[in-house]
């Protein structure tokens, strides 16, 4: 709660715990989740910690409700998340995070989106909902995604939505990319097209896209060793041109397209998995045949149940001719009673 506080700057004497969660990762690294709910006069605001191992990782703030002010200046913005970094500075003596302000402040003097030492690389990002600046070290290697940085975005109307810090959590182990994009992209095709040639072929589905990303990663299943150093990935993304049925393969569900990851420093596959929606997530049932016996009961449970309806309509309608016969003879008395 001292960092909810003293760091993302949420006034604490507002709000009270309306519950806590703690969950530890499925993988082997050790990682630690803190799902705290908050309330205030009626509104609640989730607040995800993450640790690895007993180190900080990362802080996500989800509020219930939300609105988007475009019209929020930028520097006020900027001024909020410099405000966070050096209060995470000081709470953690964080000696990169001082590092981070001083590029910060720069970057506000200067109005960069991007500043560099020739160490640190500063970057600037505004998007219709939030502001983020990012500190990563600079490796020299272009990758769309680097777990190895420092991180703060702030919301239009200035709430703080996260603090990430795995600069201090993560190091880079291997910046060589001896697999290149057109390689990584051959061994995901040919690996899919391994698995499921069959399948696509009999449901008249092709492959319809394919994307590399290059990243920066862990390796969490521990086979590389230290499960903080980062190497080169390859994220190879096959779009089929269809949904396909995926129980051929195994797959309980409607499978549209295919994942393979790729450690670019040795070409091995680090995994490969179906990218799809399970039925239970769909709300499909399941499909059982039933048996023979089991569809003669329902047949006959039908039928007399047919039959109790046409008795109970035959003895409707003897009941209204009975009524009609009997109706006359009721008025004719009723209207001599009424010359009397």
């Amino acid at each position: 709660m001292d960092f909810l506080e003293k760091v993302v700057g949420l006034d604490m004497r507002k709000y009270r715990a309306v519950s806590i969660d703690v969950r530890q990762s499925s993988t082997q690294a050790p990682y630690t989740y803190v799902d705290i709910v908050l309330s205030s006069n009626g509104t609640r605001i989730r607040a995800i910690i993450s640790f690895f191992g007993d180190k900080f990782l990362g802080c996500k703030i989800v509020p219930e409700n939300v609105y988007v002010n475009t019209s929020t200046n930028i520097t006020r913005l900027l001024i909020i998340i410099l405000g966070v970094v050096e209060r995470y500075q000081a709470f953690f003596n964080a000696s990169s995070w001082g590092r981070f302000s001083e590029m910060l402040s720069e970057a506000l003097a200067t109005d960069k989106a991007v500043v560099t030492d020739g160490r640190y690389l500063l970057r600037i990002t505004i998007s219709p909902s939030d502001v983020c600046a990012s500190l990563t070290v600079d490796r020299g290697l272009r990758v769309d995604y680097d777990p190895g940085k420092a991180m703060v975005c702030v919301h239009r109307n200035g709430l703080v939505l996260g603090v990430y810090d795995g600069i201090d959590v993560y190091y880079v182990a291997s910046t060589e990319v001896k697999v290149s994009r057109e390689e990584a992209i051959r061994i995901a095709k040919s690996l899919v097209e391994e698995k499921m040639s069959r399948v696509l072929a009999e449901q008249s589905v092709n492959i319809a896209s394919i994307n590399a990303s290059l990243v920066l990663s862990p390796d969490t299943s521990g086979a590389r060793g230290d499960l903080r150093a980062l190497y080169p990935k390859w994220i190879v993304r096959i779009e089929f041109s269809k949904p396909v049925n995926g129980k051929p393969i195994g797959f309980n569900g409607v499978i549209y397209g295919y994942e393979v990851a790729i450690w670019a420093d040795t070409g091995e596959v680090a995994e490969a998995s179906p990218r799809g929606i399970e039925y239970h997530y769909l709300g499909k049932p399941s499909r059982h045949r039933l048996s023979t016996k089991t569809q003669e009961l329902l047949i006959l449970i039908v039928v007399l149940m047919l039959l109790a309806i046409a008795v109970k309509i035959l003895r409707s309608h003897r009941l209204a001719a009975a009524t009609r016969n009997h109706r006359p003879a009721s008025c004719s008395r009723a209207l001599l009673l009424s010359l009397h």
